[in-house]
This record gives structure tokens, C-alpha cells and sequence, in this order.
């Protein structure tokens, strides 16, 4: 979206706190990148794996901080295919520790050292400037909380999904889908202590780190009392009820946000795809785009086996992006293409794999979107116009699974149910004319992301003052 110079506000010094995967940390990127075009000072402090995606894409000052999600996301791959009870737990609590500690203990090097406002004296960390504004995304609330206490400076909080008190989604969402509303928005409070227990240890050990009083209630209690913005960062045709239910309030529903050109180019994800794909997806019919992300799958071999055979029983080809040709799970590696290198799939050539690549570029090219329901590849999927499959590891997933059926612009199960079976029947309900109709007329029905970057910025520009 064009910058225009008479709706800049005041300058701000502004602080991303971050922590995720690729998905967690790009719509952020999109805003800081519209908060430098506007002449405000960003800084990100994110994942240590992602740091250099954030500086490639164009953030000009970027640290890392906390766990990093991309070594974790490795060793759960290999934990959760040896199915050992005692492993996964045991990685469970470590990443749960690690995501608060090592937060923590970075953002006291950053900022807390001396006390002092200029920062960390710590010659292994520069010491940053204390920030007129805080942005921070879901897994850093807690601490987003607290750094706005003690700097006593705006806040503003993203969420990829509608995570709060509300009467149409109710948590666990599994477990009160069925509910009535008055059950489904008053369990939010029983979540909002359940995290406190589980994490309030932690919380206020941080906050002794920074000279605050121990807190015996949930951080959300913060968000309520000072009406921090809370931008909710989906469609709110996507979520109609709860957009409507949340009209006036903090919690606002702006809509997708996606990088510009500029940047994906900078990460060498053109708006227009590589030459061997590009030929590939131009000789034959258009294809199944499958992606689970950076999430780890157990058996990569084994789901690329049911997803071929059930494509190919219907004469369907198949593009996995984020698979190795010897299925592997690649995560987010940068682009690189090439055809299916083993032989069981080489002589027809109706199978292709890609590492991560541009999904606004190839969606539209294809028949429909098999992914795990991260918020990212769902927007993607949803603006092609093509149906959306989603089988989900957990988190918000399959809220947007429940979100996608009720729509009636796709199919969503959880990625652990999944059989051959299974798959082949969703493919079958996904393809129907129906929900292929559904599918585009949504797409059409959409806020485009320059009207989401724009209300969202508006709305971050407000809160400073």
C-alpha cells in the first residue's frame, strides 16, 4: 500500500517482541515494513531462526531473541516419529521452559542490564533504546504486559486468530463446539487461569527482573483494563459472528495481511515462479498444492504416499511444497524447485516438489490447498479461490478447520485421523461443484490486504498518539 505522507502521525520508536514460525512472525513484517515507509523507527526482536528472513525482507533493525522455534521444530520431527510417551514429554516441557526463559533472560540483556533505559552494556548484546510503542504477537503477551508497565508506554497486541472471550468459539475448542454461547465465552476464563498456573511462575520471576510487583491473576486482566488494541489479523467474513459480536470494541477484526512485492522479492519469492515450475504447472492440468508448513510431520513418506494415491486415482497431479523428491520435510527453507527424483514418480512427472515459495503466486495455478491451517497458508488458500483442506497439529488449527466447514469452502480434519480412506473421500467432497462455487464467491468477498494494512496501521498509529 502507497504511503502518504500527510496521514503520518508522530514519530515513534517502535518494538516488535515476536516469537513463532515463519507464519507467526510475517504479518509483522508486513506492518513494520509500512511503519519504516511512514518515517517511525522499527525494531524486531524474533526468533533466532528467523531473524534473517525479517532483515531480508527489508526490517532494517532486527535481534534475536528467545527460543528458537526452527532447531525445536527439528527435534520434534524426530521425537514424534518414535512415538516414545516419556521423549515427547520430555521435549514438551523443555521447549515450554525455553520459551520463557530464553525470552526472558534476552530481553533483560537487551533492555534491563543497568536498569537503565538506554539498555544493555552486555558486549555480547547491544543495548537498544527503550521504545515509545510495543507490538507484540500471541506467544509474547505475558511479556508484552509487563514491558508496557514498566516503560509505562502504549500497547498493542497481534492475534492470527480470535483467542478470547467471545460467544460463538468456546476453549478448548474441540471440546465446546457444541456448547452454547454462554458456556463457549465463559470458558475462556477458565483458559485465561489455566495459563496463569501454568505459566505464572515464570511471569513473575520476569517480573522481579524489572522491579514490578508480582502479578495473582491473569495478564488479560492488563489488556481488559487498559482497552489495549487487540488487531485481529484474519477475514472477518471468515469469523462473521464474532466480527459482529466484537463491533466497537478493541478487539478488531482488520483482516489478512500479506507482504508486498518488494519484500517477497528480497527473499527471492518473485511474483512469478521459477522457470522449471512455472513449465511444470503450464503442462498438464492444474494441480493439488499440499504444504504443512513448518510443522513436523511424523511420517512424511507415508502422507505423501496417501496424497499421491488418492490424486492420482482421480487423474489429479500433485505439488508439495515444503517435501524434499525423497519426502523429507524441508520446513522453511528458501525456494528451490525441482521434479520428483525418485523413480516411483519420476516416469509419470504429475508429482512436484518445491521447497517454500511464494503461495499467492501458485495458489491461484492450482485445483485446491491441502495445509495444516496455519493463518498464513489459510489466507492464501482462501483468496485463490480454490478449496481449502485442512488437517491440523494443534494450536488455532483446527479452529480454522471447524471455520473452513462451516463456510463450506472446504474440508477440515485433524492430521493424526487421517487414512487413505479418509483423504480420498475429502478429496472427493473438497473438488464438488459446490464447494468449488462457495470457494470462489468467498474469495471475491474478501478484505484485500492493502485494506487490512491500512486499518491495521491506522489503528497502531491511534494508540501511540
Amino acid at each position: 500500500m502507497p504511503t502518504h505522507p500527510s496521514q503520518k502521525s508522530t514519530h515513534q520508536n517502535i518494538l516488535f517482541v515476536l516469537s513463532g514460525s515463519r507464519g507467526d512472525i510475517q504479518p509483522a513484517i508486513s506492518l513494520g515494513l509500512e511503519l519504516q515507509n511512514r518515517g517511525h523507527t522499527v525494531t524486531f526482536l524474533c526468533t533466532p531462526s528467523l531473524t534473517t528472513f525479517a532483515r531480508t525482507a527489508g526490517i532494517q533493525s532486527v535481534f534475536p531473541a528467545g527460543i528458537n522455534i526452527g532447531e525445536m521444530t527439528d527435534r520434534a520431527q524426530s521425537t514424534l516419529a518414535s512415538k516414545n510417551p516419556i521423549a515427547i514429554a520430555r521435549l514438551a516441557a523443555r521447549f515450554l521452559k525455553h520459551s520463557v526463559d530464553d525470552l526472558h533472560q534476552d530481553l533483560i540483556n537487551y533492555y534491563f542490564s543497568h536498569d537503565s533505559a538506554q539498555g544493555s552494556s552486555d558486549a555480547n548484546r547491544p543495548g537498544l533504546t527503550q521504545p515509545t510503542l510495543l507490538i507484540v504477537n500471541p506467544m509474547c503477551q505475558r511479556q508484552g504486559t509487563s514491558l508496557a508497565e514498566k516503560w509505562n508506554i502504549p500497547l498493542v497486541v497481534l492475534r492470527y486468530a480470535p483467542i478470547s472471550h467471545n460467544s460463538y468459539s468456546g476453549w478448548p475448542h474441540k471440546l465446546t463446539r457444541n456448547a452454547p454461547k454462554w458456556m463457549k465465552k465463559n470458558s475462556w476464563h477458565i483458559q485465561e487461569w489455566f495459563d496463569f498456573l501454568l505459566y505464572g511462575h515464570w511471569e513473575n520471576a520476569f517480573r522481579r527482573h524489572l522491579g514490578l510487583a508480582p502479578r495473582f491473576h491473569p495478564f488479560t486482566r492488563y489488556l481488559r483494563d487498559r482497552s489495549v488494541p487487540q488487531l485481529q489479523l484474519c477475514d472477518p467474513k471468515v469469523v462473521p459472528d464474532i466480527a459482529r459480536e466484537w463491533t466497537g470494541s478493541n478487539k478488531v477484526v482488520v483482516g489478512y495481511l500479506d507482504l508486498p512485492v518488494s519484500a517477497r522479492r528480497r527473499l527471492n519469492e518473485p511474483d512469478t515462479l521459477p522457470a522449471d515450475l512455472d513449465h511444470w504447472l503450464s503442462s498438464g492440468s492444474a494441480p493439488l498444492f499440499v504444504s504443512f508448513g513448518s510443522m513436523p510431520v511424523s511420517h512424511p513418506a507415508r502422507l505423501v504416499d496417501t496424497i499421491v494415491s488418492a490424486a492420482r486415482k482421480r487423474n489429479l497431479r500433485v505439488l508439495f511444497s515444503g517435501f524434499d523428491s525423497t519426502t523429507n520435510v524441508t520446513n522453511d527453507e528458501p525456494p528451490t524447485t525441482s521434479p520428483v527424483g525418485n523413480k516411483e514418480h519420476d516416469e509419470a512427472n504429475d508429482v512436484y516438489f518445491t521447497g517454500a515459495i511464494n503461495q499467492t503466486a501458485v495458489l491461484p495455478r492450482c485445483c485446491a490447498a491441502v495445509h495444516h491451517g496455519g493463518a498464513g497458508t489459510t489466507a492464501a488458500s482462501l483468496r485463490s479461490g480454490n478449496p481449502t483442506m485442512i488437517y491440523t497439529f494443534g494450536f488455532e488449527q483446527p479452529f480454522w478447520a471447524s471455520c473452513i466447514e462451516n463456510l463450506g469452502v472446504g474440508v477440515g480434519s485433524s492430521l493424526s485421523h487421517l487414512t487413505a480412506e479418509h483423504f480420498a473421500d475429502d478429496l472427493d467432497r473438497a473438488l464438488s461443484s459446490p464447494v468449488r462455487e462457495a470457494a470462489q464467491t468467498f474469495a471475491a468477498e474478501m478484505t484485500t490486504p492493502d485494506q487490512a494494512l491500512s486499518t491495521a496501521i491506522r489503528l497502531i498509529e491511534k494508540e501511540a498518539g
